[in-house]
């Protein structure tokens, strides 16, 4: 019985890490929707507008898609940028949890298919990944030094890519004047 027991409590521990994938709704997160339909909520906040009126970035924390218990996905920072009154962009960044929360969100909801480089990981080097597929361009990146990491997702349309890097030349170069 006491064995049973142990069985049950080892398979809710295994299932409940594992719940970010089922718990979070980044399934509305996706490339070239309408923004409109996302309905992001108060949590979620204008930073730029489009000169159509349109929010240009979007910036919120993870926590109001996965919920605020989820220890695996908390501190994470998703930020949306709009062209078009479409998503063109899709950057997630976090320094908080350092356990590839943003590898695993790449490979099950956004099917980028990365393969990590175990030896980095061993190591504890900076990984890196860039895939090109299916006219979208997925970046991975987890810096990292002694004491200090940085993990980084970033998921862009290669339609608006030109587009969008104009825009953020532009802005960069406003900000310098």
């Amino acid at each position: 019985m006491k064995r049973a027991i142990k069985y049950i409590i080892f398979f809710l521990i295994a299932f409940h890490s594992s719940a970010f994938a089922n718990d979070c709704k980044l399934d509305k997160i996706k490339l070239l929707a309408n923004y409109e339909d996302l309905k992001l909520g108060p949590a979620f906040t204008v930073f730029n507008i489009n000169p159509d009126g349109s929010p240009h970035t979007i910036v919120g924390p993870i926590e109001a898609l996965c919920g605020q218990n989820n220890k695996e996905t908390g501190g994470i920072l998703l930020q949306l940028s709009i062209i078009d009154k479409k998503v063109v962009q899709i950057l997630f960044e976090t320094s908080i949890n350092n356990n590839r929360a943003l590898f695993n969100i790449a490979n099950k909801h956004y099917k980028a298919g990365f393969i990590k480089n175990q030896n980095k990981i061993d190591k504890k080097e900076t990984e890196t990944y860039t895939i090109n597929k299916s006219d979208n361009l997925y970046f991975y990146a987890n810096f990292k030094n002694e004491n200090e990491f940085l993990e980084i997702l970033e998921i862009s349309s290669n339609k608006y890519r030109e587009i969008l890097g104009k825009r953020l030349l532009k802005e960069e170069e406003r900000l310098n004047d």
